[in-house]
């Protein structure tokens, strides 16, 4: 038995596993104990020390040093969110658009993945294209790559969008040949890797990812409202904060003026109090999964297209 078998497999590292047979890391994961500990911790210190001796954000820093390292990133390209959504609004309201833009995506993404697309179609006259789910010569479900590929062609297309893991059918999308096109070809891809982050290796680097964004509560193993988004460096600049509040500044001048100066990282994109509590734990998960390697995780973690 593996390292990594013998660990997942410990009913003290996993308390659930003591009640249950547990495979829906897809759903909502359980935490695992040092994640639980983690939050608990914070909820002791706050009854009885308030932040008088806190490490908190200190720690929070930590963890995003050690988020970026999961998908080869740098610390500062990557934003805490509450969810998955949050961070592809931010992509999404972020960019400037015109009337006429298209933005490519499948016909079977997670409606997190559609909601902030159908709002650009509405507001600010985008189109967006679904590209339809086939059944492929070994009666599996998926979208073909290269009908995504022809749809991205159009000079008109400013953004692919796409689930790096379908949510249904499992299909996992080449996110490297796709990248790839998409940098070639000056357009823009933003990937909801809810369904992969913690199970497979991601790269931002080598897929070409310009925008990612990952809740913590299923393959993370971290808990709710605590999540993850990624914006490449060169377009930090480009994408304005959709929400700003005294934490995405790093200059606040004088109140009566009202001056201020976006801060030049990700941090921009964090508009107030975070989720101290949830980053805490999702941190310890982290580490455990960056300690593991996502490279070492049995392929059968992840969903396989469905037949």
């Amino acid at each position: 038995m593996s390292e990594i078998d013998e660990y997942i497999g410990n009913a003290d590292q996993f308390p659930i596993l003591g009640n249950w047979d547990f495979f829906q890391h897809a759903g909502v994961s359980p935490l695992p104990r040092v994640a639980a500990d983690a939050m608990r911790k914070f909820l002791d210190d706050i009854e009885s020390k308030s932040y008088l001796e806190s490490t908190w954000y200190k720690d929070i820093e930590t963890l995003r040093i050690a988020a970026a390292g999961l998908i080869n990133a740098h610390r500062d390209e990557i934003a805490f969110v509450k969810n998955t959504g949050e961070g592809l609004s931010i992509a999404a309201f972020g960019n400037d658009w015109q009337s006429g833009d298209i933005i490519v995506t499948t016909a079977v993404e997670y409606a997190t993945n559609i909601y902030p697309w159908m709002e650009l179609a509405h507001s600010r006259g985008v189109q967006l294209v679904m590209v339809a789910e086939e059944t492929d010569a070994n009666g599996c479900r998926v979208v073909p790559i290269e009908k995504i590929l022809d749809a991205a062609a159009d000079p008109k297309c400013k953004m692919v969008t796409l689930s790096h893991v379908e949510f249904a059918s499992g299909q996992r999308h080449d996110l490297g040949q796709i990248g790839k096109f998409c940098r070639e070809n000056g357009k823009l891809l933003c990937v909801d890797a809810i369904q992969s982050m913690g199970v497979l290796p991601i790269d931002v680097k080598e897929m070409n990812i310009d925008y990612l964004s990952s809740g913590g509560h299923k393959w993370l193993m971290g808990p709710l409202g605590s999540g993850i988004f990624y914006c490449r460096r060169e377009l930090l600049e480009k994408t304005r904060p959709p929400i700003i509040g005294v934490s995405s500044v790093s200059t606040a001048e004088d109140s009566t003026d009202y001056k201020y100066i976006l801060k030049t990282d990700a941090r921009r994109f964090e508009s107030g109090a975070l989720n101290i509590p949830g980053l805490l734990g999702l941190k310890t998960s982290v580490e455990l999964l960056a300690n593991l390697g996502t490279q070492n995780m049995p392929s059968d973690f992840a969903f396989s297209p469905i037949v």
